[in-house]
């Protein structure tokens, strides 16, 4: 497991923990995304002590540019963000 280092650390580190003592921690899946979004957090909002609505939404703003947003979701936020 890799360490997390955003503000999010140690609230993402309890969740792995509570996800593999209920035994549904899947690190090929769960592992590489919560990563990838403590990078981003670390990344683009260094000083952020909360998680707010617009790291969330530039997060899944950015995941959908990059075709990396899951398919079930891509249609609501298209409708929201872009109107489509």
């Amino acid at each position: 497991m890799k360490n997390f280092n955003s503000f999010l650390s140690p609230l993402i580190q309890a969740y792995v923990d509570y996800q593999k003592a209920s035994e549904r921690w899947n690190e090929a899946s769960y592992e590489p995304n919560l990563l990838l979004f403590d990078r981003y957090c670390q990344k683009q909002y260094p000083d952020a002590t909360v998680l707010s609505q617009e790291i969330v939404d530039n997060w899944c703003r950015k995941r959908l540019c990059c075709g990396q947003f899951h398919p079930l979701f891509e249609k609501t936020w298209k409708n929201k963000y872009q109107g489509t």
